[in-house]
């Protein structure tokens, strides 16, 4: 198996005679290939059935694990260590979101698009209390959001 972060890829690496089929083709580049390229967008279980010239079939199974590194707290106290919600490579996601609720469920924080920028503050610049948040991230490319939790610790 491997562990690749969210839409980052892997080269599965598959053998055998006759014809490939990777199952299911959900992020591969070519199911039909002893060797696609693999952007799955979440955990995937992938197998390979291979068929020979007389019909005779094997398969083998591989697991590609999808971290979604999103983090679960903030320390916004100015001390430059985990004082920002930061999401790993946003800038290659130009049209993504980020909506931040509190626990009655008010927005309290929104950007489009989000720029790793959010330090426990409001929308009008007030310090948001030390609680636990609600998150919502879209990375714009037509999944459902990301969602979780984020706790403010100063």
């Amino acid at each position: 198996g491997a562990t690749i972060t969210r839409h980052e890829s892997v080269q599965l690496q598959g053998s055998g005679t006759g014809s490939a089929l990777w199952t299911p083709a959900t992020g591969l580049s070519d199911s039909t290939s002893f060797s696609p390229l693999a952007i799955p967008p979440e955990t995937t279980n992938y197998t390979l059935t291979a068929t020979d010239a007389n019909g005779c079939k094997g398969s083998d199974t591989v697991t590609v694990v999808v971290d979604i590194p999103i983090p679960s707290a903030i320390t916004p106290n100015g001390d430059g260590v985990n004082d920002r919600f930061e999401i790993y490579q946003v800038e290659k996601f130009g049209k993504n979101s980020l909506q931040i609720f509190n626990r009655w469920g008010q927005l309290v924080y929104e950007a489009k698009p989000y720029t790793n920028d959010w330090n426990g503050k409001a929308a009008g610049g007030t310090q948001l209390p030390d609680d636990t948040y609600f998150y919502s991230f879209d990375y714009g490319k037509g999944e459902k959001p990301v969602t979780g939790y984020v706790l403010i610790k100063r």
